[in-house]
Formats: C-alpha cells, sequence, structure tokens
C-alpha cells in the first residue's frame, strides 16, 4: 500500500468514526434533555455530511418535543421529510451508523406518524377549515387523513347551514362531492331551492321552476299545485293545456278521466283529443264500450254477475251479492256496488276495484258519487277522492264545480280538489254566471273568476233575482241595484226601484221615474212622472205624455197626450183633449168613442194578437195592422185558437173564423177544445169537431169522444162504439171499453172478457182477462195480456211476443233496450222457472231457483 492510500484509509475512518460517535452524542445529548446541545450537534453533523439521515431525524424529534422551547411541527415535518429522503441516499455506512443508534426506516416512519398526528391534533384544535384543509393537503399520507376530512366536511356543513341558502348547499357538494353530508345538503338545495322560486305563490314561478329543474324531488308537488289552479275552473282547454306541458305528470290520468267524462257522452265515440292523450287508452275504451251498457244481474251457484239487454255477459257470477236494487235491472250507472266477501265493494264495469269499505254511495252526476265508508267522502268516476275531506252532501253547479256540505255548513271545490270556498257557510248555488253564498239570512253575489281569485264576500244583500240570464238585481232593505257578469253595479245600489223590460230600464225614485242609457248602463238624469213600457212601446210622461216606438220599423214619436195605455206590442190607446183612438206600429189611427170599450186577445203559446172594440153589444175585431176582420153582434168574444173566435148570441155558443166566417153556427150550449177536437154540448148530448181534418161529429153521444187514427170512439147507451168522419159506424156499440192498437185492429172489452178485434169486427185473440198498455219499444206499443195461465206480451206489430204462460213479467232493462224477465212457478217441484226475453221475444237466459234463491232476483217494484 503506498502513503497516499494509505492516507485516504486514515481520513475515511476517521469520517466514519466521527459520524458515527455524532449520532451517539446526538441521541445521549437528547435523553439527557440537552436540547441546545442536541441542536448544536445536529447543524455541526448536517453541516460535516449532507446526506444525513440520523442527524435530520433527531432534528425532527427536537422539533416535536414538547419541553422544547422552540417546538415546531412544521419544523418535524421538515426534517422527517428530509430524513426519509437521506435514508434512500444513503449508503451502507450511513445506514450501518444508523443501526448503531437503533434508527431504522421503521423509526423514520413512525416519528412521521407521531408528527402527522400532532399536525392532526393541532388542526382539530384550531377547528377551521384552513387548518383541517392545511393537514389533509400536507399529510395525506397519515392514516388520520379519513378523520381530518371528516372533520373538514362537517365543519364546511355546519358553516353552509348557518347560511341555509339553496346557493351555499349547491357551493357544499361541488366543493366536497365524497362528503357524508352531500346527501342531506343537496336536499336542503332541492328544499330552499323550491321555496325560493316559488316563495312568490304565483304559479308562473311553479312553471318556471319546472322548466330550469326538470330533476328536482319536487316535481309532484309544483305539478300538483299547477294543475290545481290551472284546472280550478273546469275548461277543457287547461286540461288539455297540463298535459301538453307536461306529457310524463303523474297527473295526466286525472287530467284525461276528468276531461273524458266531461266530453264523452258513452253513446257517442271518444273524442280523438281525449283518446291520443290518454295514458291508459286501452282501458278507458273497455270502460267506454261497456258504459252504455244497461245491465241486469244473473245469479248462478250463489254468485251474481252481470248481463246486457244483449245476452252478452259482462261480469261472471263472482261476486256473493250485489246491491238490492240492482234486482230491478235498468243498472245504468258507471258504477256496481258488489260484495266479493263480506265488505262490499265499489267496481267499474271492466272488474277494476275503486273502493274497498263501502256501505253506500250515491251518484250526484254521471260524473260525481258519493261514497259513505268510514265517513261520506267525494269520489270522481274514475275512482279518485275528490276531497279528503268528509262531506255530509253535496251538489253539482252549472260549471262543474260542487257545493259540498260539512257539519251543516256548505262550501265550494273544484273537481280537482282545489278547495274554493270553505265551508263556513248556510248555503252555496250557482244562478247563472254568479255564484249565491248565504250566510245569517244575507247573501254575497260574486263569480268563479272571483272566488278563484280569492276574492272576499261582501254579505249586503238580503233578496236577490236573475235577469236576462247574465245580470242579477240585488236588494237591500229599500235599496236595489244590478249587477252585471263582472260584479260591477250596472245600476248602483240605491233607495229606488229597478224596472227592465228586455233592452229598456228605468228607475223610480220618490215618484220620479228615470230612464237608464242602454249601452253604458248610465242613468239618465231627466225626471219623468211616470213611465210605461212593453216590447213595442215606451211612454214617457214629464207633464204631457210622450209614446215612442220601440221597432226600428215603428212609428215616429208621439208628443202632447193626455194619456195613454199601451195595449199590445202593436197597439197603444192614446187621449188627447177629446179625441181618443188607437195608434199602430204602422201609423195607422183608428178613431174610438168615449163608449168603447177594448179588449186584447193574445193565446197563451199563440203568435197571434186581436184588439176588439166593444159598442154595447156590437164588436169589432182588428188585427195588428189596424185592419178590420169581421164585426157582429155578440154576448160574448173570446179567442179560441190563433185564428179561431168563441162566441156567444142569444144564449148559444158558436165559433168563428178570422173572416168572420161562422165555423161553427150558435147553437151549442158549451164548446171547449183539447188536442185539436172541439167538444160540442148541446142539450146534454156530446159531439165534436176535429180541427185536423174537418170532421164535424153531431152532439148525439154520452161521452167525451176520443180520435182512434182515423176514426172516432163513442158512446151510446152506455156502450163504446166507432164511428168514421162522416158519423158512420165502423164498428158496433158493443162495448164496454176500447183500446186503440193499430191501423187494423182493436182491444175491446165485453163485460170482464177481452178480445183483439179487427175493424170488420172478426176476433184475432179472445179468452184475455185484462189489458194494460205497458210500453213504446222502437215505436212498438207493448201490452200486458193476462187470461186463465197467467200474463203474456202482445207488441201492436208483432203480434204475440210472449205467450200467456207466465206469473209475473217485469223488465229488468230500459225502455229503450227492455229485458223481460218471466216467472214460472213449478209448484209441483218448488221451483221458480226465471226466464230472461230480449224485446224481440228471443230467450237470453233461463234458470231454475229454489225459492230463497229467487227471493235473490225477484225485482219487487
Amino acid at each position: 500500500m503506498n502513503k497516499r492510500s494509505v492516507g485516504y484509509f486514515i481520513i475515511l475512518m476517521v469520517a466514519f468514526v466521527t459520524n458515527a460517535g455524532i449520532l451517539d452524542r446526538i441521541q445521549k445529548a437528547y435523553l439527557n434533555h440537552d436540547f441546545e446541545k442536541v441542536e448544536k450537534l445536529v447543524l455541526k453533523s448536517i453541516e460535516k455530511d449532507s446526506i444525513n439521515p440520523g442527524a435530520r431525524y433527531f432534528y425532527s424529534r427536537l422539533f416535536l418535543d414538547s419541553s422544547f422551547v422552540r417546538r415546531n411541527i412544521d419544523s418535524s415535518s421538515l426534517f422527517i421529510e428530509r430524513a426519509l429522503d437521506d435514508f434512500h441516499r444513503a449508503d451502507a455506512d450511513v445506514l450501518d451508523d444508523l443501526q448503531d443508534v437503533g434508527v431504522s426506516m421503521d423509526t423514520l416512519i413512525y416519528q412521521r406518524n407521531q408528527v402527522a398526528r400532532a399536525a392532526f391534533d393541532r388542526a382539530a384544535e384550531a377547528n377551521t377549515l384552513a387548518a383541517l384543509e392545511d393537514f389533509r393537503q400536507r399529510f395525506a399520507y397519515s392514516d388520520l387523513l379519513t378523520r381530518a376530512t371528516y372533520l373538514r366536511d362537517e365543519l364546511a356543513y355546519e358553516t353552509t347551514s348557518q347560511e341555509d341558502t339553496w346557493q351555499a348547499y349547491k357551493t357544499y357538494f361541488e366543493t366536497y362531492p365524497d362528503s357524508p353530508f352531500v346527501e342531506d345538503a343537496r336536499k336542503r338545495y332541492q328544499v330552499l331551492l323550491f321555496k325560493d322560486y316559488t316563495q312568490d305563490n304565483q304559479t308562473s314561478s311553479y312553471v318556471r321552476f319546472l322548466k330550469e329543474h326538470p330533476q328536482t324531488p319536487f316535481r309532484k308537488e309544483a305539478e300538483q299545485i299547477i294543475f290545481e289552479r290551472w284546472t280550478v275552473t273546469n275548461n277543457k282547454d287547461d286540461y288539455l293545456k297540463f298535459i301538453k306541458n307536461y306529457p310524463n305528470s303523474h297527473l295526466n290520468k286525472k287530467a284525461a278521466d276528468i276531461l273524458y267524462h266531461k266530453l264523452v257522452n258513452p253513446k257517442d265515440r271518444i273524442p280523438q283529443e281525449v283518446y291520443r292523450i290518454h295514458p291508459n287508452v286501452d282501458s278507458l275504451q273497455t270502460i267506454h264500450d261497456l258504459s252504455s251498457r244497461v245491465l241486469f244481474p244473473i245469479y248462478e251457484e250463489g254468485l251474481f254477475g252481470f248481463m246486457d239487454t244483449m245476452g252478452e255477459l259482462i261480469m261472471a257470477p263472482v261476486y256473493k251479492t250485489v246491491h238490492p236494487d240492482y234486482a230491478c235491472g235498468a243498472i245504468d250507472d258507471n258504477w256496481l256496488q258488489v260484495g266479493p266477501q263480506i265488505s262490499n265493494q265499489l267496481i267499474a264495469r271492466n272488474g277494476t276495484v275503486l273502493i274497498d269499505g263501502v256501505v253506500s254511495y250515491r251518484s250526484l252526476s254521471p260524473a260525481l258519487k258519493l261514497v259513505s265508508e268510514d265517513g261520506s267522502y267525494l269520489y270522481h268516476a274514475s275512482g279518485f277522492k275528490v276531497l279528503d275531506q268528509s262531506v255530509d252532501d253535496a251538489v253539482e253547479l252549472a260549471n262543474g264545480w260542487i257545493a259540498f256540505k260539512n257539519d251543516y255548513n256548505w262550501g265550494v271545490c273544484a273537481l280537482n280538489g282545489t278547495v274554493v270556498l270553505p265551508a263556513q257557510y248556510d248555503h252555496v248555488e250557482m244562478i247563472g254566471p254568479f255564484v249565491v253564498v248565504e250566510r245569517e239570512g244575507l247573501y254575497a253575489i260574486t263569480t268563479p273568476e272571483q272566488l278563484q281569485g280569492n276574492e272576499g264576500l261582501a254579505f249586503q244583500f238580503d233578496d236577490y233575482e236573475l235577469l236576462q240570464d247574465t245580470l242579477m238585481q240585488v236588494f237591500n232593505g229599500r235599496q236595489e241595484g244590478v249587477l252585471d257578469a263582472n260584479l260591477d253595479f250596472v245600476v248602483p245600489l240605491a233607495d229606488h226601484e229597478v224596472y227592465i223590460n228586455g233592452a229598456f230600464w228605468y228607475l223610480v225614485e220618490a215618484n220620479t221615474y228615470r230612464m237608464i242609457k242602454e249601452e253604458k248602463s248610465k242613468v239618465i238624469r231627466q225626471d219623468f212622472d211616470h213611465i210605461e213600457v212593453n216590447d213595442g212601446w215606451i211612454a214617457l210622461k214629464k207633464e204631457d205624455w210622450i209614446l215612442l216606438s220601440r221597432r226600428p220599423d215603428g212609428v215616429m214619436p208621439t208628443n202632447s197626450i193626455d194619456s195613454v195605455k199601451l195595449l199590445n206590442e202593436f197597439a197603444a190607446f192614446i187621449k188627447s183633449g177629446d179625441t181618443l183612438e188607437l195608434i199602430f206600429q204602422n201609423n195607422e189611427r183608428v178613431p174610438l168613442t168615449p163608449n168603447n170599450r177594448l179588449s186584447v186577445f193574445t193565446r197563451p203559446g199563440g203568435v197571434a194578437s186581436y184588439l176588439s172594440i166593444r159598442d154595447g153589444n156590437e164588436y169589432k175585431l182588428i188585427d195588428e195592422h189596424s185592419e178590420l176582420l169581421f164585426l157582429g153582434d155578440f154576448d160574448e168574444l173570446t179567442l179560441m185558437a190563433d185564428s179561431l173566435f168563441k162566441f156567444k148570441y142569444k144564449g148559444k155558443t158558436g165559433v168563428k173564423r178570422t173572416d168572420g166566417s161562422n165555423l161553427l153556427s150558435p147553437e151549442y150550449d158549451v164548446i171547449d177544445e183539447q188536442d185539436g177536437l172541439l167538444f160540442l154540448l148541446k142539450d146534454g148530448n156530446i159531439g165534436c169537431y176535429d180541427l185536423y181534418n174537418g170532421a164535424l161529429i153531431p152532439a148525439e153521444y154520452k161521452a167525451r169522444i176520443k180520435r182512434i187514427r182515423g176514426n172516432y170512439e163513442v158512446v151510446k147507451d152506455g156502450k163504446h162504439g166507432l164511428v168514421n168522419p162522416f158519423n158512420k159506424e165502423v164498428i158496433g156499440f158493443d162495448y164496454d171499453e176500447i183500446i186503440d192498437w193499430n191501423d187494423t185492429s182493436l182491444w175491446v172489452r165485453q163485460d170482464l172478457d177481452w178480445s183483439l178485434i179487427n175493424l170488420n169486427e172478426e176476433i184475432i185473440v179472445d179468452n184475455i182477462q185484462s189489458v194494460r198498455p205497458w210500453m213504446t219499444v222502437a215505436g212498438e206499443l207493448l201490452a200486458v195480456v193476462s187470461g186463465e195461465d197467467g200474463y203474456g206480451l202482445h207488441g201492436n206489430v208483432r203480434g204475440e211476443i210472449l205467450p200467456v204462460q207466465y206469473n209475473e213479467i217485469i223488465n229488468v232493462g230500459n225502455e229503450s233496450a227492455p229485458v223481460f224477465f218471466a216467472e214460472q212457478h213449478l209448484k209441483e217441484a218448488a221451483f221458480y222457472v226465471v226466464t230472461y226475453f230480449a224485446a224481440d221475444g228471443s230467450t237470453l237466459k233461463s234458470k231454475a231457483y229454489r225459492p230463497e234463491e229467487y227471493e235473490l232476483v225477484y225485482c219487487e217494484d
């Protein structure tokens, strides 16, 4: 070995001994708490050897020691991190030195964790987001990271909760997406967002909210509010609007069901606008097809089912009970009350169970039911409950709203369940466009629009009357006024009387009359002493009378009249000085004398109007154009028909035409009219004149005459017969009673026996004990007849439909689609055989019942 090599070896040995020795001295100084010496040795060691994991390790421990006056967790962290870094770069000699003082990688990692724990305690004690976040960033390796993250998230959530705005919660879950509080933050965010958007409670705000936040958990709630507000008026277009705007809403079926029952007649097809929007159109079509069927119950093997009038089985026998009223059939309601077990159910016609546990129900309308269960509730025909509160009674109003009664008080709700008016009032009804609400004897007049807008009620009227379908006359003591459909006073409420005749209105106040300008409903401040009005005239009195025509083609105004009398819309009586006359709308005038007496002839329901001018026994009859129709001497003149006058002359009665000719000469004691027949009484006998064909049957019979097709039933010597329009005998006077049957035959009774005969008096059917005309089906009159073997059924077109062999025949369909329940009692077998016949007499179903079973199907009508 040369001298240079020996020198290097000596230097290395010295360095090794020195490094190993300094770590030992640092360790001893640290254990002796000689922290000043420790720091000097550490710094000296690092200065001599930059890769020095041991010195940096002890320096980290020094800065972490709570006894060290300059304790600093961050410095401790810095040195332990550098120690770890040095450890990976150190050579074997350095690692051997570390081992000599008991320092290994595990020792360094342990120290590092101790630093992290101290840093965590510091951050936890500070309890600030900055401190906790600083720990997370600098000590991400720590097993306390999860705890620190939780504390950070918790603290951030507490801060967010204190702010409690949807913006703060949104920032929170976007900033801390993995926080355990994110779900709570999102929930609160959704609540506050919904409240913020809709705090003004405007419908438009709910609409905007759903448009901007379609995935909100409050979608159903928002849609419910929009649905109730949009459809509260029950207008078709509002339901369509809702479905169009919210095609996937949970309320679409409800809206479509309401629309269906609002628009559809069971006998018509479902409109396309309903068909396109209904979410369950197949089910709807089935129910619709069944809704027009008239049903009756059938009973087999102890169970009830339902059949229609065509004999189609609609529901198989699966029900233990049905409503007792169903025994008489003619079931046309869209609900059925059945009992599959002990409790009753309400089911739709397709068998769908709508309500269970039903006591009873009542149909208020095709769309509305009142159901008694644990309480009494309103239901829509599609099965949804209209109101959650119990209802004692209800009435459907004209606009589709419902007046409901609860604990003796009345309120109003819409079909969508919105309570428009709480049940706090004595009575509620809808009259024309107005809603009338009564409380303690006073009335408030409002409208659906006003109630929808939550306008308050003013109970200020003690009476009311609808005028012209769109106006309401109101009264308060001596005050009167008139409201229009907007609830504006078109005639102010004041101490006056209001009179309305068509388009002409006037007031009477303190014996002063005032007109109301029609187009503006404004009181004209011009006083009159009196006003008379009818459909053709207006007469105004100030000093003199002024007569005005209300017709556009009428007479010009007439002034300076002393007195006036409005006779009808065509004529008026006027007096000017000594001049008396009738004035007509065509400006014609008819002079009168003081002895004249005027009469107006107008027949109720007729169109013609006439005037008679009487002077003693002389009558002049004039028409609406002042034309003289006839004159003559009569004891009495009255209008009998639009163109016929009954008159008396010398105590006898006749009939004149408007041209003055006699239809019937004055030879009768009494003449009256019924159904186009003039009945003529003369010397105790009766005849008739047929206004339809001019036939005159002389007064030689003893009872009121009946028209039977082209002939007449008359009575002579107590017996009934038939004569033609020429009073020629058609059938003899041999019968005690006659029933018109068809063009060629009659039912006739002799004593107790009935027969069907033709006009040649040939017997078609005999041995009949009674005939009871029953109903008309498809133009055919049906009659129940009885004989020795029971009852049968005859038609005046088909003849015998059911033979005379049944104990009873009952219609369990309706008059347009009858089904005949016919029963035969087999006494020897103790069975009742019931056969259901269609209107054409074909058998729909036949079944034998024991007596106890028969009681369940028999109709005690």
